[in-house]
């Protein structure tokens, strides 16, 4: 095995002897946290009537470091930009990515680490070739919130995503079926378990959609 060691002498493993860890979160509710918290992914999917736009105006652009060092006459960094027809194939593309490359990376719902922390944990320890060590201490504040950018709480986070009127009332009948006649997001929730329901049984879980729409004000609740 490669080692480098860094300037403190604290031994460090090369990347080659790394596994990428990838955490994945149903489309469905990723996109819904993206309307509450869309960062860097700019557009008019999130200007339309309601959030997110699947079938119109849907286009979605996404800015990042160019990385080149250039500093624009305002100060600013200069930045990159990648553009994906909707929303859900920026999420698409992005994790068929991971699948595709040629390096050990290991796939973690982040239904099963907020639902099953000791298991999900435990899975990939084993994967990395060591064990979880014990005792576990859980976190009843998220990162966001503890960053200060706003974030649910443990308690909240359960509600929100063992419910199914949540995960669907954003969707209409339509977006639904955009969803489920999408190859590669299909692809990707097959492998890992997501589906998504047909019209009767939507209708059954979510009643109404809600025509809910983009607030700059609730940008991290």
């Amino acid at each position: 095995m490669r080692e480098r060691w860094t300037a403190t002498g604290a031994k460090s493993l090369s990347y080659d002897h790394l596994i990428t860890v990838v955490l994945i979160k149903d489309p469905l509710n990723w996109m819904s946290s993206m309307c509450r918290n869309r960062y860097v992914a700019n557009g008019p999917w999130w200007r339309g009537p309601k959030c997110p736009m699947l079938l119109n105006r849907n286009a979605v652009i996404v800015k990042w470091d160019a990385g080149d060092g250039v500093i624009t006459n305002d100060g600013r960094q200069t930045l990159g930009t990648t553009n994906f027809k909707t929303i859900l194939d920026f999420w698409s593309e992005w994790h068929t990515e991971y699948f595709e490359v040629a390096r050990p990376r290991f796939f973690m719902r982040y239904e099963d680490l907020l639902f099953d922390q000791e298991k999900a944990l435990k899975a990939t320890c084993t994967c990395a070739g060591g064990e979880l060590g014990y005792p576990l201490v859980g976190v009843s504040r998220s990162a966001k919130a503890e960053a200060g950018m706003g974030g649910s709480s443990l308690g909240k986070a359960l509600n929100m995503y063992s419910s199914p009127r949540e995960r669907l009332k954003r969707y209409t009948d339509e977006d639904l079926q955009f969803i489920r006649n999408h190859p590669r997001a299909n692809a990707i929730m097959q492998k890992l378990g997501y589906f998504i329901p047909e019209a009767q049984q939507a209708s059954r879980e979510r009643g109404e959609p809600e025509a809910i729409p983009y607030d700059e004000k609730d940008a991290h609740s």
